[in-house]
């Protein structure tokens, strides 16, 4: 086994068993939490955006300290993002504020829309010929194909148009709010610069989505659209419903809407 292979097993255990114990954490109602947050509920809320993350690395939800452990932290920006510098991170918040899924979400919607296989073999031959875009729209249609009779198994959709009409903005907006904070307490930018990337996250939310149900969908989705058909898609989802609903839950205490 290769060295990278070793490294990447490793933190794929590491995350996983994050994942594992913020799931336990969410069934039993349990959530990292600020005593006395001194943040206002707007500054919450941007924060909270990247909950659904934030739990599965049982990291606290609600302040800019993550209080991961630095080891998980720095593997988790590097294995995740390439991140390891102040420069690579810049690159990258500014990746997900600029372009992130979303970006390619319009072709996908297109390539759906096709009303045939002909159809969509003319349109996808077409899209190949951007360089920007082409192989990327490729693996996230054939993603998107993939996971679509799971997500209606799931009742997370009942039809594609529900694919469609929501969107994928909170899976962008999710990833760099957490991600923020993580470059944030890794020394990487500035709480001024970490507020700004957290600004951004929140914009790109409520482009289109209006409350903590369509927003935990629409993270959904767009992992869906990432990923392809994911084993666990469902205990996702299932985390984002009980933020939703959980009395003890932080969106039930700050309302989405900005």
């Amino acid at each position: 086994i290769s060295g990278f292979c070793v490294f990447s097993l490793t933190i794929m255990g590491i995350v996983a068993r994050k994942q594992i114990a913020g799931f336990f954490r969410l069934m039993l109602g349990i959530y990292r939490l600020t005593p006395n947050n001194p943040l206002c509920k707007d500054q919450q809320r941007k924060i909270l955006l990247g909950a659904i993350t934030a739990q599965q690395q049982s990291a606290v939800l609600d302040s800019l300290p993550t209080k991961v452990p630095k080891r998980t932290r720095l593997e988790i920006l590097e294995f995740w993002w390439e991140i390891t510098d102040a420069s690579s991170a810049k690159k990258g918040l500014e990746k997900l504020k600029e372009r992130g899924q979303r970006y390619y979400f319009p072709y996908v919607v297109e390539a759906l829309a096709q009303p045939n296989q002909e159809a969509l073999n003319a349109y996808m031959n077409k899209v190949a010929q951007n360089e920007d875009v082409g192989d990327r729209i490729a693996e996230y249609l054939q993603n998107t194909f993939d996971a679509i009779d799971q997500l209606k198994e799931l009742k997370i959709i009942s039809k594609t148009e529900d694919f469609i009409n929501t969107g994928v903005d909170a899976w962008d907006s999710s990833r760099l709010s957490f991600t923020a904070r993580l470059c944030l307490e890794s020394g990487y930018i500035s709480e001024e610069e970490a507020w700004q990337y957290l600004d951004a996250a929140d914009n790109i939310a409520h482009k289109s989505l209006t409350s903590w149900s369509e927003f935990n969908k629409s993270f959904i989705l767009g992992r869906a659209m990432w990923i392809g058909i994911d084993t666990n898609a469902s205990t996702l989802f299932e985390m984002g419903q009980k933020l939703v609903t959980q009395a003890k839950s932080p969106w039930t205490k700050i309302a989405f809407a900005q």
